[in-house]
């Protein structure tokens, strides 16, 4: 693929000049104005040059014609063979005229064609070698050319079929062409191959390697100067569909006007981010210019219909915009479902430095569903951002970023962000760069490059311990830091809320120092309050130095709240270096009655170790010392601590207060003969629960562990780098856990030399009584264990904080058998307990049930297999399902309660407001859960003894409400209006959301009392039946459907304080629900029987004495 070739001198069909002909003609035979013969090995060489070396041919010669077949042609570098040609004309002074008027007629058979042969006939092949297959038809004149079922192939990977059509030549350049491709093949490795005359190999971007095999089909229409390209483009990364046109309009210049459209392009294969983009689809407009692969400028308007980033699928994208190979102008939009997006402006990575001026508006951005933030499904984001600078990094930076009336979601927090800036300007001839936000203002000022603050902070360790650390040498180029900074804190109770790091620090903190020719480094610091972990400093003060090869600092502060429990009043901690060694102290005492003070100290000394291996030892001397907490004296004892590169010795490590102690001795190593060794005895474990608390205080629904005993006993530990082995024999008198005593816990482990695995042995002793016994193997290779474990009436108190979302009262005791097998994050337990005397109260329902069946447990979770529930008074029920589980978290349940006749619902005023009562029923209740959704699901149908309430409105004094509207004298109605809150509140919503849907069969059995005033007693008590839909969502929101149809009943009318009369509800009344339960729709009539009274009181005129006699009367009210 060579490159310098010779041009060639075109050949002249109209001046053919042959030299050195030679060959055999034989056979030859003349019939009237036809001659036929056979040429053999023919050879013969041009005037231009283009030379024949062998040609064997049928030949036939006719006054309008020329016909060869059964050809085969050898060139310089060509091989032809053609099953047949021929050229016709009209007459004889056609072969004058060939281009014109001389008809061909090829069948090409499969023949190699270089086109070092074939510039003698195409000018535009000179200086190019290259070698094709080529096979196919070709028909007309030169001027007029097609091509028929053209197969073309090229190297490895590169084929061609298509037919042509070519009206101009021989002049490309005024030629039209059509070119119809049924197949294009090719690959980047063919590509890359070929020689471009006077240029050398073409440079072959790396993304098209990336693309694999590239097939098209469709068709090229046009001149050279100006052609329509139309087709698509098959890869193994996506496919596009062009319908462009290009024309040359200046050299090396072609204009690109027209369609382009891509279809599940894999972005992340292409640009080499698999873990960040997925696959791409996009259809735009382009019009611009093209001077190579790669270098172009166009107009771009257009759509991505979908784009995954990130694992999210990014839809109906809108493009705008000028483009070059480095920058964009232009606007882009997402209307997606869980994003709007808008960015308008430029991004410019033509220079050294990028440039940046666009303003970017986002709303409501989902950070959850768009795997921005998968722990959190509240979090969201709504940001106006404007920048304004140069520059590739924070060291660089030259400009403005603005972001304005911004708002994050997290943990249902809302951040909101009013005005936050990063810029850069010149000050006193220095520049700075400088930082505000409603919570941080900050400013550094000089010359700084944090790209070096690593190698800063590496050269400090080299000078203070330069046996440890070796000394950096720096890298040409890299500017030094003499900045001075300045950061100041304000309003940081909204921020401590919103991150909840456990890092809280009070408003008007600061932080400030300088770092001066990388050899120096002052940093101090000021808050009221600053609390890590929950251990709060208060009138936190720091103040640290770095000069030459010394460093000091000291920390200090009025009082340090160890756990939010222990309080240390004027604690100070100082550390002090020289090359090499250092002092560690830290004091405090509290000057109180009690006594609360104590000193720790620790010097250190770094030397190289002895025997040429040139590592260095670290030897840490701690000080004997004593401590008071509350009044308690502890001892720590002098101790010696040695740290190599790949070991820790310690040596007899005792802290204690009378009998009680902790001590630590022995050496953690790679060698399998060192063990360290703990000691204790009488150490209170209540700690462990702040610890434990300390580790998920991000977590709401954390359930405190409640940990209580005293632990005595010895652990040793092994081969901590590999495989740890972790024997023990200790005890924990008066063990306590979830609030449930278990008495004194035995745990012993040991190890087992001929299996090569730690036997384990774990029970309780809770005054005499073993509740569980535990027994197995843990082995180190495999770091897997086999436990059994036998309970015996263990109580099941312990559950009630960890079902306390739901239920609470749980009581009962539970024994049998199960099996722990696994590895950490894959462990299965298996087994059965028989649970006795159990019970536990649903508190939404306050239903107690009783359980004495049989529990069992597999892999996926806790299986209950038609377990028999009942009621407190007996009633039954069956428990099937199971309690699902990920390695004994993110617990989930599905489970199914068959009942039959049994207690559903046995609330009061004050635990639903809106619905309440004692309800018996028959029916289905199904109960999911997940790790932030608890739903009841109930269709049943009610029993006897069932009676619940349902108030109509919302209890206010009679003297703000007009209970009674009379509409006219005529009409005989009255109407009971509703006065109450139109959305009353639910229950109180809990940190988990709980849906309850009931679906509720209401028989004559059931009594229903409807509540118009509480107050004054306006309320009425009937037998009915009807179909009614409970449902109380997540949002609190309560509702009730469905129509209540009365068979009997009384009701109460009251009239203020002035009339109480009980009237009897006619047969066929209807109460009507559509969702608000305080807008239920009346169709009631009631009748007051028993009334007896003269008619004379309606005529006192009437003089007719009967009218004064008493009759029957039926005062009759309509309510609705």
């Amino acid at each position: 693929n060579k490159s310098g070739i010779k041009a060639k001198t075109k050949i002249d069909f109209n001046n053919l000049k042959l030299s050195g002909l030679s060959g055999i003609i034989e056979d030859v035979r003349i019939r009237n104005d036809t001659t036929t013969f056979n040429i053999y090995n023919l050879g013969f060489r041009e005037s231009c040059g283009f030379m024949v070396r062998r040609l064997s041919s049928s030949v036939m010669l006719a006054r309008q014609s020329i016909l060869m077949n059964s050809t085969n042609l050898s060139c310089d570098s060509s091989i032809i063979n053609i099953s047949r040609l021929g050229l016709h004309a009209d007459s004889s002074s056609s072969f004058k005229k060939f281009t014109e008027e001389v008809r061909l007629d090829i069948l090409l058979d499969k023949s190699l064609i270089n086109t070092s042969d074939l510039q003698y006939f195409i000018p535009g092949a000179n200086g190019v070698n290259e070698s094709v297959w080529l096979s196919g038809k070709i028909l007309g004149t030169v001027a007029e050319l097609r091509g028929r079922n053209i197969q073309v192939s090229y190297r490895d990977y590169t084929s061609l079929t298509c037919d042509f059509d070519l009206s101009g030549l021989p002049k490309i350049e005024n030629a039209f062409i059509y070119i119809g491709i049924n197949s294009l093949k090719t690959n980047a490795r063919d590509l890359e191959k070929i020689n471009i005359p006077g240029k050398g190999k073409i440079i072959v971007p790396e993304v098209l390697y990336k693309l694999g095999n590239i097939t098209f089909d469709g068709s090229f229409t046009g001149f050279t100067t100006d052609f329509v390209t139309y087709g698509e483009f098959r890869t193994s990364q996506g496919t596009f569909r062009t319908d462009l046109s290009l024309r040359p309009e200046e050299s090396k210049k072609y204009r690109i006007k027209g369609l382009l459209t891509g279809r599940d392009i894999n972005l992340g294969e292409l640009t080499g981010k698999t873990n960040l983009l997925g696959k791409l689809s996009i259809q735009s407009n382009v019009d611009g210019y093209a001077y190579s692969l790669n270098k172009f400028a166009a107009n771009l308007t257009g759509k991505i219909d979908s784009v995954e980033i990130n694992r999210y699928e990014y839809r109906n994208i809108a493009l705008n915009g000028f483009f070059t190979e480095k920058t964009w102008d232009g606007s882009i939009n997402i209307a997606d479902d869980n994003i709007k997006l808008s960015l308008l402006g430029l991004l410019n990575f033509k220079d050294k430095l990028p440039e940046f001026d666009f303003t970017l508006n986002v709303s409501n951005a989902n950070l959850f569903k768009l795997n921005i933030d998968r722990l959190d499904t509240t979090s969201s984001l709504t940001m106006l951002l404007t920048s304004n600078f140069k520059g590739s990094s924070i060291d660089n930076l030259d400009g403005e970023i603005k972001l304005l009336n911004s708002s994050f979601k997290k943990n249902n927090n809302n951040l909101e962000l009013y005005d936050f800036s990063i810029r850069t300007y010149i000050e006193n001839s220095k520049p700075v760069l400088s930082l505000r936000t409603d919570f941080v203002d900050a400013d550094i000022k000089g010359y700084y490059n944090f790209a070096a603050i690593g190698e800063l902070v590496k050269s400090a360790m080299s000078k203070l311990m330069p046996s440890q650390f070796s000394g950096v040498t720096k890298r040409s180029g890299m500017k030094n830091n003499n900045f001075s900074f300045d950061i100041n804190f304000k309003n940081t109770d909204k921020i401590n809320e919103f991150f909840r790091t456990g890092l809280l620090l009070a408003d008007k903190s600061y932080i400030k120092g300088i770092v001066y020719s990388d050899s120096v480094i002052s940093i101090g610091g000021k808050a009221k309050s600053l609390t890590v972990k929950n251990n709060v400093f208060n009138d936190f003060s720091l103040d640290a130095n770095f000069m030459g090869s010394e460093l000091a600092v000291d920390l200090n502060s009025s009082s340090l709240t160890l756990m939010r429990q222990s309080e240390l009043k004027g604690f100070s901690v100082k550390l002090k270096t020289k090359p090499d060694n250092f002092v560690f102290t830290v004091n405090w005492d509290n000057k109180d009655k009690e006594l609360n003070r104590g000193s720790f100290i620790a010097r250190g000394t770094v030397v190289k170790e002895t025997g040429g291996k040139g590592n260095a030892i670290l030897s840490v001397e701690i000080d004997s010392t004593e401590i008071y907490s509350r009044n308690n004296l502890w001892k720590i004892r002098y101790s010696l601590i040695k740290v190599d590169s790949n070991a820790i010795n310690i040596n007899k490590l005792l802290i204690s207060n009378k009998d009680h102690y902790y001590m630590i001795d022995g050496t953690v190593s790679e060698n399998l003969a060192d063990t360290l060794h703990l000691e204790f005895n009488g150490i209170d474990i209540s700690p462990l629960n702040y610890l434990v608390t300390q580790k998920n205080a991000a977590d709401p629904n954390m359930i405190p562990l409640d940990f209580n005993g005293r632990l005595n006993g010895k652990v040793m530990l092994t081969n901590v780098y590999r495989e740890l082995l972790l024997e023990s024999n200790i005890v924990v008198n008066n063990f306590s856990v979830f609030g449930s005593e278990f008495g004194n816990i035995s745990i012993i482990s040991a190890l087992d030399n001929a299996r090569k695995v730690v036997n384990i042995n774990a029970s309780n002793n809770l005054g005499g009584v073993k509740m569980f016994d535990i027994a197995g193997i843990y082995n180190p290779a495999t770091k897997k264990i086999d436990l059994n474990a036998n309970a015996t009436k263990l109580p099941l108190t312990f559950l009630n904080p960890l079902l306390k979302v739901f239920a609470s009262g749980i009581s009962g005791d539970a024994s049998g058998k199960v099996n722990l097998t696994g590895e950490p994050g894959k462990f299965i337990l298996k087994g059965a307990l028989m649970v006795e005397n159990a019970s536990m109260k649903i508190d939404y329902l306050q239903t107690k049930y009783k359980l004495n069946d049989t529990v069992r447990f597999d892999k996926n979770g806790i299986n209950f297999n038609s377990t028999k529930l009942s009621d407190e008074e007996g009633n039954t029920a069956t428990l099937s399902g199971t309690v699902y589980h990920k390695n004994f978290r993110e617990y989930s349940a599905d489970l199914i309660i068959n009942m039959n006749n049994c207690l559903v619902l046995n609330t009061k005023p004050k635990d639903n407001p809106l619905f309440y009562g004692t309800a018996y029923a028959s029916g289905i209740t199904t109960i999911k859960s997940g790790p932030k959704l608890l739903s009841f699901d109930i269709s049943a149908k009610t029993g006897k003894k069932t009676k619940f309430s349902i108030p109509l409105t919302k209890s206010l004094s009679v003297s703000e409400n007009s209970f009674i509207s009379f509409v006219g004298s005529n009409t005989g109605k009255a109407s009971v209006q509703s006065m109450g809150n139109p959305n009353p509140p639910g229950p109180a919503q809990k940190q988990i959301a709980m849906d309850l849907n009931m679906d509720l069969e209401i028989t004559p059995d059931a009594e229903a009392k409807i509540i118009f005033d509480s107050k004054v007693g306006d309320e009425m008590t009937g037998h009915g039946s009807g179909n009614l839909n409970i449902n109380f969502n997540r949002k609190g929101e309560f509702k009730m459907s469905g129509d209540y149809i009365i068979e009997d009943g009384e009701y109460l009318f009251t009239l203020g304080n002035i009339l109480n009369k009980r009237f009897y509800v006619e047969n066929g009344g209807k109460i009507m629900f559509n969702g608000d339960i305080e807008n239920a729709e009346i169709e009631i009539k009631a009748i007051y029987k028993n009334l007896r009274a003269p008619l004379s009181s309606l005529n006192p005129n009437i003089p007719d004495p009967r009218y004064n006699d008493r009759i029957s009367v039926e005062p009759q009210l309509y309510l609705s």
